[in-house]
């Protein structure tokens, strides 16, 4: 990295932590003037001391891509007022090596962003603080899976077994063709044991019926069901939400939330990179017009709007007007459309 790379990079770096670490500061004076009440109370302190701690995942995400917007804006906002990044294209550092910087810095407050998110949300119990109460296992499911339609009944999420359980079979004119109950079934990865039952079969207009012996069988004959679903699938991995949504698909389950929270993920490390962008025309692309004041109006304003832009697609895609990947990525194509315009209109 060379010397004008050192440089730009030193002077993001102080910038966005100055910003980041201000804001979530000011956010979390005021968490902590709500949770007083509640300190007095028995077990008060724990309650007050835990409800803190999920509080900082969760301002750490809302506020990153302000604190980018704010970071980016002041630093070439900066080396416009001194003259600095006149100083550096004259010597013939062209835009894209002034950049360059920017956006290394860019893929590492995304891949930060992405720990916080996966990893310490879920350890510090920001996932559990956006729910309204405890997210209890159903006792009780279907599955379309391999054109049989299966039911389970008294399912025991933590010993891998049902109490009851039965398939649907049909041919291809979708006509009912057997019913088979079976009395209690215990799944293994590798294997299935089956209760004793009875199946009913239709053979022409004769209905025949006969019991069933317990027995074994493979594990694909039954479709996964002891895997307990995502309380909050936007604060898991991108590997938990792939396996979720195979799993929900291989049993016809709607995964489409799981779908969303998979783009969002994404679209929340492209909003690095949106917000670097949608300050160039505020900082480097104004030159001496530049303003520091200015551009800091502009930072919390743009990006309280890109929050209400999510939270609008968000609501779009839950009413079922939008799908998944446009109410995810909405915001970023939205106001990385506007950063280009904007920056053509500079450069114009």
């Amino acid at each position: 990295m060379g010397l004008i790379d050192r440089y730009i990079t030193r002077e993001f770096v102080v910038f966005f932590l100055a910003c980041l670490l201000s804001l979530v500061s000011i956010a979390l004076t005021f968490v902590v003037l709500s949770e007083m009440d509640g300190i007095g109370k028995e077990g008060g302190v724990e309650r007050f001391w835990a409800s803190l701690r999920a509080a900082v995942p969760l301002l750490i995400e809302l506020i990153t891509p302000i604190a980018v917007l704010l970071g980016t804006i002041l630093t070439f906002t900066s080396l416009s007022k001194t003259s600095e990044a006149t100083a550096m294209q004259a010597a013939g550092v062209s835009l894209g090596q002034m950049l360059k910087p920017i956006l290394y810095c860019g893929l590492i407050i995304a891949g930060l962003s992405y720990l916080n998110q996966s990893h310490l949300a879920p350890a510090w119990g920001s996932d559990k603080k956006l729910g309204f109460g405890e997210v209890k296992p159903s006792t009780s499911l279907w599955r379309f899976y391999q054109g049989r339609l299966f039911y389970f009944t008294g399912l025991d999420q933590v010993q891998g077994g049902a109490q009851r359980a039965g398939i649907l079979s049909f041919n291809s004119g979708h006509q009912l063709t057997q019913i088979q109950e079976i009395g209690g079934i215990q799944g293994t990865e590798e294997k299935w044991a089956l209760g004793e039952g009875r199946l009913l079969k239709w053979e022409g207009e004769k209905i025949v019926f006969s019991q069933t012996p317990a027995q074994e069988t493979r594990a694909d004959h039954f479709p996964i069901i002891f895997t307990p679903e995502l309380a909050y699938p936007k604060y898991s991995g991108f590997i938990q939400l792939g396996q979720e949504i195979k799993i929900k698909a291989e049993g016809a389950v709607n995964y489409q939330p799981d779908l969303y929270a998979f783009f969002q993920k994404l679209a929340s490390l492209l909003a690095v990179f949106t917000m670097m962008a949608l300050a160039l025309p505020f900082s480097l692309f104004s030159g001496r017009q530049a303003n520091a004041k200015t551009g800091i109006v502009v930072a919390v304003i743009l990006g309280f709007v890109f929050w209400l832009f999510d939270q609008l697609f968000l609501s779009l895609f839950e009413t079922g007007a939008l799908p998944a990947w446009l109410a995810a990525f909405g915001s970023n194509l939205l106001f990385g459309g506007l950063a280009l315009f904007l920056i053509r209109r500079k450069l114009g």
